[in-house]
């Protein structure tokens, strides 16, 4: 179990909405605990995976007019995690204990996210949400053998591109100088100026392209990016990372374009399928797995400027999940 206090008051991404249908139960899991997801009425509830009574798991019951019931010895819980009916003694008084343990949940931009502590603020926003220019797609999930620090520094930056994504995001054989950038800390997190790189397959035309990169990391465990090309082409991708346990998370990104919709759905599907499939061994033998804590136990140069304010800005918050 993951005990960090911020992490734990902060909001993560367990599931797609669309995945989870009416009236049914699904399990996943969150900061090393095992938790039910299930809904009634477009509502989504997220507990603890466990039944007060005998420690039951909670995924293996069924939803029946708007409660959860344990497979076990049939108790009901409603909606708010309340015991409502005890099968063997239905004539008697429900004790004050027999509640759910449950969790605040919401929904947004398509995604169901969990805090399992104290929300200390909102969902950070997603620019281009309300913008109908552009079409949404989900790729992913991708899972993935690291801690959740790791993959969000990967997805922030550039200098790996060449190498790990030669011919596609980068060259190996030529790579780009990254170039003076700055990084400010904004009262919705750290962002950097434009970064600008060559590309040999940009974007989903798979085409060359010459763009720039402006990255944005709200919280510890989510990232964004946006890429723009010129005459107002740009997208992005929204990429919150699901801390599970100490070396192991989940990737989701949200692609957002305003150009080539048409087929955009595959297209990026395919795209980012391949690049987060390149990252994935790369990120799963970084050693140590957690980041560490003394900045000097790594070496940094100038193009890590970036990270080296994300480090300073996890360290002050007091972060220590993903960290060594």
């Amino acid at each position: 179990m993951i005990t960090d206090d911020v992490i734990r008051n902060d909001w993560h991404v367990v599931y797609s909405s669309a995945a989870l249908a009416d009236g049914s139960v699904a399990a996943v899991r969150l900061l090393g605990e095992d938790l039910v997801l299930w809904r009634w009425k477009g509502q989504a509830m997220a507990w603890l995976d466990l039944c007060v009574h005998r420690g039951s798991r909670l995924t293996m019951g069924r939803v029946l007019n708007g409660e959860l019931v344990c497979p076990y010895h049939g108790w009901h819980y409603d909606r708010e995690g309340q015991c409502t009916l005890i099968p063997a003694q239905p004539n008697l008084p429900i004790p004050k204990r027999a509640r759910a343990i449950t969790y605040n949940c919401q929904e947004r931009y398509g995604f169901i996210w969990v805090c399992m502590g104290e929300p200390v603020g909102e969902i950070p926003a997603l620019p281009e949400w309300d913008n109908e220019k552009f079409v949404k797609v989900y790729t992913g999930p991708y899972e993935i053998a690291a801690s959740a620090p790791r993959i969000v520094e990967n997805v922030l930056d550039v200098t790996h591109f060449p190498f790990v994504h030669d011919n596609m995001l980068g060259i190996e054989g030529n790579p780009d100088e990254v170039g003076e950038y700055n990084v400010r800390m904004e009262a919705d997190g750290l962002w950097t100026s434009p970064i600008s790189v060559y590309q040999p397959v940009g974007d989903h035309r798979r085409t060359p392209v010459h763009t720039t990169y402006t990255f944005w990391c709200p919280r510890p465990c989510i990232a964004y990016l946006i890429k723009e090309f010129g005459e107002g082409l740009c997208f992005s991708h929204y990429m919150p990372i699901t801390p599970v346990g100490d070396g192991e998370s989940v990737l989701w990104v949200l692609t957002l374009a305003n150009f080539n919709k048409d087929d955009a759905q595959a297209s990026i599907t395919m795209r980012n399928d391949e690049i987060f499939t390149q990252d994935k061994p790369i990120l799963e033998n970084q050693r140590p797995s957690q980041i560490p804590l003394d900045l000097r136990q790594e070496l940094h140069i100038r193009a890590d400027k970036l990270h080296v304010a994300y480090r300073r800005w996890l360290n002050e918050i007091g972060v220590t999940t993903g960290f060594s």
